[in-house]
This record gives C-alpha cells, structure tokens and sequence, in this order.
C-alpha cells in the first residue's frame, strides 16, 4: 500500500516520499526516535498498518492484541481520517514532541502528543520503536505551538 504514494512525503520533512519514508515502510530501521515518529506518522497517511505493527515497542499495549486484528483496525479506522499536517516541535533523546493535523470525516482531530521510543531488545537488532505517548487536543493553527518544548508542553 505505501509503494503507492509517490509525492512529497506527508512526514513534514520536505523530501519525496520515496527518499523519505519509504524505505523505513519497505523493511529499513529508522536511525532515530524522531525518523522513526516521522514514518509512523507517514505509515498512518498511506495505510501501511503492518509498519504500524512493527514499529510497536513489545511493551507497548497494542501488543497484547492480535497483529491482524490491530491492522484490521487501523485500515478501518483510516477510512474517515485524513491525515494533513506533521509538525515536530523538538526531538530530544528518546522524545519527540509533535503536533499532527488530522481530520475524521471532516471535523477536525488534531492534537499535540509527547511521545517516547525505546530500543526495543526483543527484536533483533535493537531498533527504535514506539513505546508510549502522551497527548492533548490541541487545534490546528493554535498559537500556544510556537516555540512549544518537550519541557514546556505541560505533557
């Protein structure tokens, strides 16, 4: 499904899709929390749930479910969203502040999370992966985002 998409990645980062997140959803390991938030956030965009999977920590609560179950869910779910606008507010160690534009059909989602990512020693090779996040709506355009910090977001 990702190798569908072949414009500007929807990561933020300005590059191409294809030399941007594609090659972390084509089986590559990001080299960092903050590339790899980026090819999460990319992967909820085009549909690539099973990328969704892997990059779960295996502490993370979704993995007490099904994998097929999970993607199900996620492919169902991304039906009425539209995922428009990533912006990473700053990455620090294994934190990314961000706030994600989204839209379920048409009413407006977005919201500003505080995540952490881990190496994840169960997989091999230790990679990066999603551990856990903290979030608060915060609407698009909201003027409290700029110059917002891991430190001062409240999260």
């Amino acid at each position: 499904m990702a190798a569908e998409h072949g414009g500007d990645c929807v990561c933020g980062s300005g590059r191409k899709y294809k030399a941007c997140c594609r090659p972390f959803h084509d089986g590559g390991e990001p080299p960092d929390p903050e590339s790899l938030m980026r090819s999460r956030f990319s992967a909820f965009a085009v549909g690539d749930g099973e990328y969704l999977w892997r990059t779960l920590h295996s502490a993370h609560p979704d993995r007490a479910r099904e994998e097929r179950e999970y993607v199900a869910d996620l492919r169902r779910e991304r039906q009425a969203l539209r995922f428009v606008r990533l912006r990473v507010l700053e990455a620090k160690d294994d934190r990314v502040l961000f706030h994600a534009e989204i839209y379920q059909l048409g009413k407006e989602r977005s919201f500003l999370e505080l995540s952490t990512f881990d190496r994840d020693e169960q997989a091999p090779g230790a990679p990066w992966r999603y551990l856990s996040g903290k979030l608060r709506v915060v609407r698009a355009g909201d003027r409290s985002l700029e110059g917002m910090t891991i430190a001062g977001c409240g999260l």
